[in-house]
């Protein structure tokens, strides 16, 4: 017995609605509604950042949603010479609707990047966005915007209520969290989300900075423990020396040898090295 490749549901080859060729595998699809959501769900995958060097950034980006459609997004956006746009979401749930809502705010994200809009102000946008059009729908999503600079050296950043990016300093030796202090996005009108704290950190030339989002560090390893923040800093601590590429091939091969494969919620990692 085989399962569905959008909803996981048990089903047969003579019973699947239809079979779908995707690069190299056959997916067996068990109703129409999967088959839209298989599709959406390869489309969001080619929306994600590809891997390479951006204004001064080699960046390398692992992505593997829980279903075939998730709610994880991503952007990278290259602004002039030596401004790089990184902003990662999180929204609430899995499956079809967090999708739905990635793909409406992508554009709206991408179009206030293009203009130069400030982190804090990106986050205000999607704010407005969410609730205005999506609280009935009890979505919400967590907020990582940052705008990186090839020139100044610096990363200003705002984070509402996202896992605390990790920024390591090869000159010190040390990790730096890059905190959470404002509201979600998405709950709360204006009025109560407020302006959300823009904070300013600088980088050196070595310097690798890992974002991403928490199913990696919820992720249930196979002894019912959480992965959690120290045991990612771990397994990135062990190819700290190696392209970003191959740490960010490294935590996911560990974490599919821990967990014996299973994931609940949608994986993202994007590690950032400064030249």
């Amino acid at each position: 017995m085989s399962r569905c490749a959008s909803c996981d549901k048990p089903i047969s080859v003579a019973e699947a609605f239809r079979q779908v060729e995707l690069g190299d595998e056959i997916f067996l699809i068990c109703c129409p509604m999967c088959l839209s959501a298989l599709e959406a769900g390869d489309l969001q995958r080619q929306m994600m950042p590809r891997s390479g060097s951006v204004a001064g950034v080699d960046l390398a980006v692992e992505y593997r949603p829980a279903m075939r459609v998730g709610g994880d997004y991503a952007l990278v956006k290259q602004r002039g010479d030596d401004e790089l746009y990184l902003v990662v979401a999180d929204v609430s749930g899995h499956g079809l609707k967090p999708s739905l809502l990635v793909s409406r705010l992508s554009a709206l994200v991408e179009n206030l990047a293009e203009a130069g809009t400030h982190v804090t102000a990106i986050a205000e946008s999607l704010n407005d966005e969410v609730f205005s059009n999506f609280r009935s729908e009890h979505l919400y999503l967590t907020l990582f915007a940052a705008s990186l600079s090839a020139a100044s050296r610096t990363i200003t950043y705002c984070n509402c209520g996202h896992p605390a990016p990790l920024l390591w300093s090869r000159s010190e030796a040390e990790v730096r969290r890059l905190d959470a202090h404002h509201l979600p996005v998405g709950l709360f009108e204006s009025k109560t989300f407020g302006k959300p704290v823009g904070r300013k950190v600088t980088f050196r030339p070595g310097d690798r900075l890992a974002v991403f989002t928490d199913g990696l560090t919820e992720l249930e390893l196979e002894d019912g423990s959480e992965l959690g923040e120290s045991g990612l800093i771990d397994l990135l601590e062990q190819r700290r020396d190696s392209s970003p590429s191959t740490a960010g091939r490294h935590v996911f091969e560990r974490l599919h040898e821990l967990s014996r494969g299973g994931a609940q919620d949608d994986l993202l990692l994007i590690c950032c090295d400064f030249s």
